[in-house]
């Protein structure tokens, strides 16, 4: 339970400063696209994806829970599947991101802000 808990503020807190970041200012958003044009970073960040979810598969993965504890063993097997696709398909990932454009990430960038703030209350009032 501890290590839920502890996952589940660092999880929270990376995402909503993500969140603050991007939201405060377009520009910081607009250059988190464009670092991931290039193979060598979508290689790189695949590669820190696949180190952490396999850590949280292996030492988080707890399905018979039906609270926060869930939302961090799916977050862990979808950096696990992310890392996994990013790594072997490089060229892909590179065409989907230059696809992506600026309302449809801050639109999952909500999405993943109010996971962040379940995570964090879930966390705090344990």
């Amino acid at each position: 339970m501890e290590l839920s808990i502890l996952l589940a503020k660092v999880i929270g807190f990376l995402i909503l400063f993500m969140f603050l970041g991007f939201f405060m200012n377009d520009r910081n958003l607009k250059t988190y696209l464009s670092i991931w044009s290039s193979k060598r970073s979508v290689m790189l960040g695949g590669l820190f994806s696949l180190v952490v979810g396999l850590f949280m598969v292996l030492s988080h993965n707890d399905w018979s829970s039906r609270d926060f504890r869930l939302v961090i063993t799916i977050f862990g097997w979808c950096a696990l599947f992310k890392g996994i696709y990013l790594g072997l398909y490089p060229s892909e990932a590179v065409k989907r991101i230059e696809k992506i454009k600026v309302k449809d990430f801050q639109l999952y960038l909500f999405l993943y802000f109010v996971i962040a703030i379940y995570l964090l209350y879930s966390a705090f009032n344990i």
